[in-house]
């Protein structure tokens, strides 16, 4: 147990010194939460296996907020979304949706949805984020295109209460963070809104060949977007990281 609580104070004050710089002073994560205390540990269990999961959930609303102004200084809000062009099957006769300048919005502000934890494994800390968007929009202009027929406008839609889980790891050996994967869990409700004509009878078309193509991939663009979001984070700190193991 002292093994563990040695690494979780490690990785506290990984996150707090080895980050100095101008990250720190939007961090500004208070000294009196680096101690490691009974009541942070998920479960009374003696097991071996839970005794190494630590409940950091303090430290981490500590962080977020903070870590959310970063991002945004960094123009990580909103953001850029990539172009589509998509055939529309199922109806007679041949038609596309081209899908142009599109952004999603509100990718930063995010909330802790269950227990942050941390757990020591073979000289590596990992580290399980539960994280949840109470509200994401995301907005597009479209070409429908239907035999000779073209129309123009605007797309928007809104997701609300996806939960999605960071996981990434601490190397010890290396002083190195690792972010494996972004997986989206629950997306409670999605909604599209096309602008157009409502007499118009291929609006009927055009919404349910849109609905059907974000419906297949709201779940891998989020966390395509999301990695896109984090990773340049790590990359920052793990930088910062080298330079101040190349000065000690």
């Amino acid at each position: 147990m002292n093994l563990f609580r040695s690494c979780t104070l490690c990785f506290l004050i990984f996150i707090v010194t080895y980050s100095n710089g101008n990250f720190t002073k939007y961090v500004g994560v208070k000294t009196e939460l680096l101690r490691v205390e009974n009541p942070m540990f998920i479960s009374q269990d003696t097991s071996y296996e839970s005794a190494r999961k630590v409940n950091i959930n303090k430290i981490f609303d500590e962080i977020l907020p903070k870590i959310r102004e970063y991002l945004i200084r960094k123009g990580m809000e909103p953001i850029n979304l990539p172009n589509y062009t998509e055939k529309i099957i199922n109806f007679p006769g041949s038609g596309k949706i081209d899908l142009r300048k599109g952004y999603l919005h509100y990718m930063t502000d995010v909330k802790r949805s269950k227990n942050v934890t941390l757990q020591y494994k073979y000289k590596r800390l990992l580290l399980d984020i539960p994280l949840r968007w109470q509200l994401l929009d995301f907005n597009y202009e479209y070409e429908f295109t239907y035999f000779f027929i073209k129309k123009r406008g605007d797309a928007y839609g809104r997701v609300e209460d996806a939960d999605f889980t960071i996981t990434s790891e601490i190397d010890l050996s290396k002083l190195q963070i690792i972010l494996n994967k972004i997986r989206i869990d629950r997306i409670d409700s999605f909604r599209l809104k096309i602008q157009s004509n409502k007499l118009d009878p291929l609006m009927n078309i055009l919404s349910q060949a849109m609905t059907r193509f974000f419906q297949n991939r709201i779940v891998r663009l989020l966390e395509e977007k999301s990695m896109d979001i984090v990773r340049p984070f790590i990359n920052e700190m793990n930088e910062r990281i080298a330079r101040k193991k190349s000065y000690a």
